[in-house]
């Protein structure tokens, strides 16, 4: 019997495979979605990142008056707490960007069909549908590229972070990061750079048009001519919307709706004290690194006068321009194209705190710091430091040194060195207060020759001369190097009593929350003997009363004035130091290349022109006061001619300060038992007879 063929058992395996190849794919597909899941979820922010976000900030630089002078950042913003944003911007915001926010729980299934149906029926992508919480997990954690992965990492950290805050955290985050166009992110920021107001003082109008910028921050921004148009019909949506959800008045709609777009863009603060800055920037970037210097939002807060830093600014300026004539046209000048540059340090000289800081005339020129990178000859200026280190070992004021023509000859080479006075004159015996006061050369130098360059190198050492000082005789006319800074800074602890303070640009540093992080703490080293630095003192204030810087009184200033003028060979530097019992102020001018100016830019000329407005600014505020004093000091009377300790019979004697127990020797010139030089008298009255000692009416010699 022949079998028939059975068609429902060939169907059947035709099922079974098929069922098995649908569970193949189904599974494929399964596993597939779960690696791509896995593989979404791996990507995911952390637990910690959820809980500690941490956007960068701006970093704030602010003077010693509390007014900012400069920021750095890489995003510019600033924070704000939810409860200092005013009502008016949260419903500007929520209303067009997310107006369930208080309802849904990171995702809105609402607004995610009508806007999938909207861009279905227009064929193109016209609605978003993401939260606010998705923009904000969006904008820390993803990229802006829109691909499946990213929405849906979008959603699952948008989900996560509703369950990490609340709603009023989640707005606080958003409106904090949010970027604004310009470089701007935050809402603080914007309302700054857009309107130059404090968030606090946004109306309606600003804050309608700063709820429109987040859809498209460039186009509208409305620092822009061109965007008005766009910012106009974005600030309608936005006020319409506040309208639909009550937030506004249909009166306030369309008054607000009438008004021209405001815009006020700020002016940046960065051309303040744009050396102090940098080299403020220079030391916060070595204390806590770069990321935390422009992202971190510290508030520094500067030892700088602003006042006075300008006043510094304005007086290097003008006064370089004043003395551009005068060099083109001097015989001495090497290059009449020569640019001429200056630097202007100031500090306290209680606590070293740097209130002015100039180091060139042009910052955008020359990034090079002329105050603390320009290693210069100090010349005269340098005087101070010899002399001091003359009174540690047997001299005085009084002392006298015949200010003679001098040949030194280099024991090694041979070479004869002939040192010469400023003005090549000699003065004979004169003391070494005069001599300091006149800035003799030849006197200083016998001085050095006496004593040995060592003592004055130990000297100057101590007091924070940190560069170098070659051992020799020619020191003594101010051959070393040194920065203005640092004589500046050697400079106040002769005016605080042998104290040298450590110097700071930075008095106190806060972060993001305010937070102190950093205070300085005044450090002062006792460096010489505070007798010594009184002494010095008193010699300078001759200085600056009736020698090289007599044009300070003569310019009208009346408060206790120490210092020294300071002019290098050939008229390539010229320096004026001076210090009050408050502020150390030092002033130089020169040339880069270290070429002649031309005669007469000395000290005097050169530099004290800048030093008298800038310290007239920096004691505006400040009560006139002397010099301390140790009452160690002893005050002796002192022949006028000998120099010695006065006598009854000394003519003319003045009051001297002495060191303790560093005395002259009793004058033996107008002493009783003196030989007197009689001839001057017998000139005039004739010889006496030779047989008189029966008359006792003449005159007895």
């Amino acid at each position: 019997m022949k079998k028939e063929y059975n068609k429902n058992k060939d169907i059947t395996g035709v099922v079974v495979i098929g069922v098995f190849l649908v569970c193949f794919l189904t599974s494929i597909i399964i596993a597939s979605s779960l690696i791509f899941l896995f593989n979404v979820y791996k990507t995911l922010p952390l637990p910690h990142e959820l809980a500690d976000i941490q956007p960068s900030l701006v970093t704030k630089v602010y003077a010693a008056d509390s007014s900012l002078i400069h920021e750095f950042s890489v995003e510019r913003r600033f924070w704000v707490h939810i409860d200092s944003v005013p009502k008016i911007i949260k419903d500007a915001v929520v209303s067009i960007e997310d107006r369930r926010f208080y309802k849904h729980w990171g995702i809105d299934p609402i607004r995610l069909v009508s806007s999938t149906v909207a861009n279905i029926t227009r064929k193109r992508y016209s609605q978003g549908a993401s939260t606010i919480t998705q923009q904000l997990a969006r904008n820390l954690y993803f990229t802006q590229r829109k691909t499946v992965a990213r929405k849906i990492r979008e959603i699952l950290t948008s989900v996560q972070l509703e369950k990490y805050y609340t709603k009023d955290e989640i707005l606080e985050l958003y409106l904090n990061t949010i970027y604004f166009g310009g470089g701007t992110y935050g809402i603080s920021a914007a309302a700054q750079q857009y309107f130059s107001k404090s968030i606090a003082e946004i109306n309606l109008n600003e804050a309608a048009v700063l709820a429109g910028i987040i859809q498209l921050p460039e186009h509208h921004r409305p620092d822009r001519d061109r965007n008005l148009e766009r910012i106009r019909a974005r600030r309608r949506v936005v006020l319409r919307s506040m309208l639909r959800e009550e937030l506004i008045s249909e009166d306030q709609f369309e008054y607000t709706d009438a008004l021209d777009v405001p815009s006020n863009p700020f002016v940046p603060t960065s051309g303040v004290a744009p050396y102090f800055v940098e080299h403020v920037r220079r030391e916060m970037e070595r204390r806590f690194g770069a990321d935390v210097l422009y992202n971190s939002g510290l508030s520094i807060y500067t030892t700088l006068d602003r006042v006075a830093q300008e006043q510094a600014e304005v007086a290097v300026r003008e006064h370089l321009n004043r003395l551009r004539p005068e060099i083109e046209h001097s015989p001495d000048a090497v290059d009449e194209e020569l640019p001429i540059e200056a630097s202007v340090v100031a500090m306290c000289v209680k606590t070293g705190a740097v209130r002015v800081m100039v180091g060139g005339r042009d910052f955008e020129r020359s990034k090079f710091n002329r105050a603390t990178q320009g290693l210069r000859q100090p010349g005269s200026a340098f005087k101070p430091f010899v002399y001091a280190a003359a009174m540690n070992h047997g001299y005085t004021p009084a002392s006298l040194v015949n200010d003679r023509p001098i040949t030194i000859i280099d024991e090694f080479r041979g070479d004869a060195w002939r040192p010469e006075n400023h003005d090549r004159e000699f003065y004979g015996e004169i003391t070494i207060r005069e001599a300091l006061r006149r800035s003799v050369n030849l006197v200083t130098v016998q001085v050095i020759q006496d004593i040995g360059p060592r003592r004055v190198v130990d000297i100057a050492r101590v007091m924070g001369m940190s560069n170098s000082i070659p051992p020799v005789l020619a020191l003594s006319m101010g051959t070393c190097e040194a920065t203005n800074l640092e004589i500046t800074r050697a400079y106040s602890a002769f005016g605080n009593l042998g104290l040298l303070p450590d110097v700071h640009f930075v008095e106190k540093i806060k972060d993001r929350n305010g937070r102190v992080i950093f205070e300085n703490k005044i450090n002062s080293v006792q460096v010489i003997e505070s007798h010594l630095a009184e002494i010095m003192t008193n010699m300078m204030q001759d200085v600056v009363v009736r020698g090289t810087g007599a044009s300070i009184r003569a310019s009208g200033w009346t408060r206790p004035a120490a210092g020294k003028t300071g002019t290098t060979n050939n008229y390539t530097d010229a320096w004026f130091v001076g210090y009050t019992p408050q502020i150390s102020c030092g002033v130089w001018v020169g040339t880069d290349r270290s070429i002649s100016m031309g005669r007469g830019i000395t000290g005097s000329r050169g530099a004290i022109p800048i030093w008298l407005p800038v310290m007239r600014s920096l004691h505006r505020d400040l009560p006139v006061q002397d010099f301390e004093t140790t009452g160690i000091l002893e005050v002796k009377e002192v022949c006028s001619v000998s120099r010695g300790l006065a006598g009854i019979y000394c003519p003319n004697p003045y009051n001297e300060f002495f060191m303790p127990e560093v005395f002259p020797d009793v004058c033996t010139m107008h002493a009783v038992t003196s030989v007197r030089d009689t001839s001057n008298m017998l000139k005039f009255f004739g010889t006496p007879p030779q047989n008189n000692t029966s008359d006792n009416s003449g005159l007895m010699f």
